[in-house]
């Protein structure tokens, strides 16, 4: 008679093709890395077109949260919302009603309500659909917080963290 399979007694051809199955999840389940535009269903870590995570907009497009600096040479910085196509990389063409951000860092005692407001970036390709920040203290290396964006009557609320 067959003794019946059981995992803590498996052998190690048994161990090493569960091994195998179980690094082969990621892949097949879309977790590609960050090459390549995202599409409009992804939440993976897909890159913007400024080097920042993307952040999901339902099926609109995306949100990339950037730190620029206002001019060389001086400590203060604007925060930035790229609000970017399905594609990941052009403008997006619906406009929002609201985009707003607050932040946290090591300094601060708790979330920082912040003002975004239209200001494109001619120089950028996506540079159309930029939401910036008056100039500031957002150069931490570690920064958090969350961007809100209303389009259509439909907020979306996006976590980010960079450092």
């Amino acid at each position: 008679m067959a003794t019946p399979f059981h995992p803590l007694r498996s052998n190690r051809s048994s161990l090493r093709l569960v091994a195998v199955l179980l690094a082969a999840i990621p892949a097949a389940a879309g977790c590609q890395g960050s090459g390549g535009p995202p599409s409009p269903g992804s939440t993976g870590p897909a890159l913007g077109p400024h080097g920042a995570p993307t952040l999901p907009l339902g099926g609109l497009g995306f949100a990339e949260v950037v730190v620029e600096p206002v001019a060389p040479n001086r400590p203060q910085v604007e925060l930035a919302v790229y609000l970017l196509g399905p594609d990941g990389s052009s403008p997006l063409s619906a406009t929002p009603t609201e985009v707003r951000a607050s932040v946290t860092h090591p300094e601060s005692p708790g979330p920082i309500p912040v003002t975004l407001s239209s200001r494109p970036d001619p120089s950028s390709p996506a540079g159309a659909g930029r939401y910036a920040s008056e100039p500031g203290r957002f150069d931490y290396d570690e920064l958090a917080g969350e961007v809100t964006v209303v389009i259509d009557g439909q907020t979306y609320v996006n976590s980010f963290s960079r450092r």
